[in-house]
């Protein structure tokens, strides 16, 4: 299954990089922003992993909102934050799951399973 992670953190990134590839899956590309999200997103991708605090102007909730009116794909919202106005935004979304940071192996497993029953 193909994979895009939107992260800011570059040691979260290639972390998650590693968990999905050695779960048998192929990591698209990494972005932290929406201009790098759009170049590296086709209707291949089917699991999106997005941080809800991006650096810059670009927030997850936002970026996810606008490549889902052009794709469809089960996205998986990532944060450290216990905000619970975000927990609950990123529950609103359908095809979605929210993970807290740090993240296990056996989550991201688990949620790669989860999309595929759906894609």
């Amino acid at each position: 299954m193909k994979v895009l992670i939107v992260e800011d953190e570059m040691i979260i990134a290639i972390d998650l990089e590693s968990l999905i590839e050695q779960s048998g899956n192929d990591c698209v590309g990494v972005s932290s922003n929406l201009v790098q999200a759009k170049k590296l997103m086709t209707n291949d991708v089917k699991i999106i992993f997005m941080d809800i605090n991006l650096n810059g102007k670009d927030n997850g909730f936002e970026v996810a909102e606008i490549l889902r009116k052009d794709f469809d794909f089960y996205l998986v919202f990532i944060s450290a934050s216990n905000n619970k106005e975000k927990v609950k935004r990123a529950e609103s979304f359908n095809n979605c799951t929210f993970i807290k940071k740090p993240f296990t192996h056996n989550t991201i497993e688990q949620v790669i399973e989860n999309a595929k029953t759906l894609y």
